[in-house]
């Protein structure tokens, strides 16, 4: 059974009497304050993904950089070594050559100096000419997303460095 309402509980409306938490509830769903929040809190969500894109893209070219110089510098370090040691090239000891030159010229990135082990670098020899060798030294490395937690990307950066022999 229904309970009468009390006079102080009801509201008359045009059309029908309806209780007074209705009003209430239909007045606090039409109310506009703050409803400018949600676009402020996705804003905010929206700039942090976009910085973090940015931070993990930065290391990302960063490391590459970084690994460029690095074979830079080793193709050139293997390439003078050739040229001293003539024909008596040993491959295992221009590979460490090679290693040591980038792990050395990777600058403060101690994160990348773990990452590379001797066998993510290679060193191959080429011909132009018969006077001219060409020393290629590669690196291959994966880059990890820290703080968007993607995949893992592998990526190789080499340089070469060509060898002009003109005895005198």
């Amino acid at each position: 059974m229904k309970k009468a309402m009390k006079n102080s509980e009801l509201k008359k409306d045009r059309r029908r009497v309806r209780p007074l938490w209705h009003a209430a509830l239909s007045a606090f769903m039409h109310q506009e304050t703050g409803a400018g929040t949600a676009f402020y809190v996705l804003g905010t969500m929206a700039l942090l993904v976009s910085a973090a894109f940015i931070v993990d893209t930065s290391t990302a070219t960063g490391d590459a950089t970084q690994i460029k110089r690095a074979t830079d510098a080793a193709a050139l370090a293997v390439a003078h070594q050739a040229t001293i040691n003539g024909e008596e090239y040993d491959p295992e000891q221009i590979k460490e050559l090679a290693y040591q030159y980038v792990k050395n010229n990777l600058g403060l990135n101690n994160t990348l100096d773990n990452k590379l082990t001797r066998e993510d670098i290679t060193v191959t020899e080429g011909r132009k000419t018969d006077t001219r060798k060409t020393y290629k030294v590669e690196a291959s490395f994966t880059t990890q997303p820290i703080l968007l937690n993607l995949g893992a990307r592998k990526q190789a950066v080499y340089s070469t460095a060509e060898v002009i022999n003109r005895p005198t």
